[in-house]
């Protein structure tokens, strides 16, 4: 069996993040659309409580309608899966391959 070798990008400076939530910003509508592009919300919905979580559909047609404003507008967007701190994978919202959704 051949090792592989696994190199790990350095993690972006958060001046580059802010810049690349600050581009996509002028492209939401909404608070919960703000929420997920300023890392305050989970891509999934997974954070959505009480009444909110009866509308699940609603938030995402609403996450699904950000994605596809961001990608008419020519920004280098994507959703992956991410590893979080504790090990688990999540899912993101990532521009330019950097996670801008909130990552538990």
């Amino acid at each position: 069996m051949t090792a592989h070798a696994v190199t790990l990008a350095p993690a972006p400076a958060p001046a580059d993040k802010a810049a690349l939530r600050a581009a996509a910003a002028e492209h939401a509508r909404g608070d919960y659309q703000m929420t997920l592009l300023f890392g305050r919300a989970r891509w999934s919905g997974a954070d959505l409580a009480g009444t909110a979580r009866r509308y699940g559909g609603r938030y995402a047609a609403s996450r699904l309608n950000l994605f596809a404003r961001l990608r008419a507008a020519g920004i280098n967007v994507s959703i992956e899966r991410v590893k979080t701190r504790s090990g688990r994978w999540a899912v993101a919202l990532c521009i330019d391959g950097i996670p801008v959704s909130a990552v538990p």
